[in-house]
């Protein structure tokens, strides 16, 4: 009997830490989203503030959408990977 009840106490202690691990995900996958939501807005307030300096950037491919970044701020001349311009 007391076999069964520490087996019974083990599978309940790997159950609990399964739990909390998950919790503990959803909680860090949360954070972040949220970091990439803020940092989305910041790149996008950089953009609008910088006085932009392009240069080309020449290791990148014949068919790649942006050539060219910024040598003050390094973001991608495309305002549109930044999000909408908010008035």
């Amino acid at each position: 009997m007391s076999a069964e009840s520490e087996n019974h106490n083990q599978l309940k202690s790997i159950q609990e830490e399964i739990r909390k691990g998950l919790s503990e995900l959803d909680t860090l996958e949360h954070k972040v989203i949220t970091q990439r939501e803020t940092i989305h807005a910041l790149r996008g307030e950089l953009w609008d503030l910088c006085d932009h300096q392009w240069k080309r950037d020449y290791s990148c491919a014949f068919d790649d959408l942006c050539k060219h970044y910024c040598m003050v701020c390094g973001l991608w001349k495309d305002r549109s990977l930044y999000g909408s311009k908010t008035s």
